[in-house]
């Protein structure tokens, strides 16, 4: 698969990312294709596994920020609305939004790792 057509399968904007990565394709690349070896979502998931209010929202927030980076939007919503939820002390939404970045998550991982890209 083209990386082009890898990002429009993810759901990137792949010019305004790659403007991100100051039009470095290469650079973009690596770093998409580096994703599923980040350990920010194990820290989430481990804070989560924990109880830990704190930690779910430092993990989430640090997610988010990754995948805002490189361009995984679906990610990054479902971490933002996890870490306004925690935020706003609203414990009762957090399993159900913890959920939807897990599955966020595991959706980008599973195509990043299922795909030979050229």
């Amino acid at each position: 698969m083209e990386f082009q057509e890898l990002c429009g399968r993810l759901s990137v904007d792949y010019a305004a990312t790659l403007a991100r990565f100051s039009g470095n394709e290469g650079l973009f690349r690596r770093f998409l294709l580096r994703f599923p070896s980040d350990g920010t979502f194990a820290k989430l998931q481990a804070a989560q596994a924990a109880g830990d209010l704190t930690g779910m929202e430092t993990g989430a927030h640090t997610l988010k920020g990754v995948s805002a980076n490189l361009g995984l939007s679906r990610l990054q919503t479902a971490c933002d609305q996890l870490v306004q939820a925690i935020r706003r002390g609203d414990e009762a939404a957090v399993p159900g939004l913890y959920a939807q970045v897990e599955q966020a998550y595991r959706a980008a991982v599973e195509l990043l790792q299922s795909e030979e890209v050229r």
